[in-house]
């Protein structure tokens, strides 16, 4: 049985991405985007972030710096998926949840399933393909957005290396931008 602190959250939560979502969905229309942040850690004792890419929003949990019962965790990151699925207007398996744990120095995430739930998003007129279900990350990184598109601006005649690339997101928009 949730607490009543666990409900006062999950309504806090509700009606902030109730509002952003608002907001955010005419200006990503307006860019011809169907993916970007909704929420992120905006409320201290929800330390959530939230993307949405199309018809699927990824849940990102950051591990809390005390220890709380995984039960009571569990519990309580289900109430918060069903207020991004209420008020995104998406179908509860439709949100996925993810943790995202302090890792040492020598760590690093690895797959976390097997379940390839790919998605074609656009981002400024331009498409991406990412697999939103079986890595802690999808490659499309929504804080790195108005970067991508300053490298859009800056690329023309320029040519373009891009390590470590995920989406190659960078790429693409460097090439949208007239770089070879």
């Amino acid at each position: 049985m949730p607490s009543g602190k666990d409900l006062e959250q999950q309504t806090l939560l509700l009606n902030r991405l109730v509002k952003r979502d608002r907001h955010l969905k005419k200006l990503a229309r307006r860019e011809d985007s169907d993916c970007y942040r909704v929420y992120d850690r905006d409320i201290p004792e929800i330390p959530l972030s939230v993307d949405r890419y199309g018809d699927v929003a990824v849940v990102y949990l950051y591990e809390r710096p005390y220890e709380k019962p995984d039960q009571e965790e569990s519990e309580w990151l289900a109430l918060m998926q069903g207020a991004v699925a209420e008020a995104l207007g998406l179908a509860p398996d439709s949100v996925l949840c993810k943790t995202r744990r302090r890792l040492g120095l020598e760590e690093q995430y690895d797959r976390t399933a097997d379940a390839k739930v790919f998605r074609t998003v656009r981002e400024h007129g331009l498409h991406f393909k990412v697999n939103v279900s079986d890595y802690l990350d999808t490659g499309l990184f929504m804080d790195h957005r108005s970067t991508r598109a300053m490298v859009r601006t800056m690329a023309q005649g320029r040519r373009v290396l891009n390590l470590f690339c995920y989406t190659g997101s960078f790429s693409v928009y460097a090439l949208a931008g007239g770089a070879s």
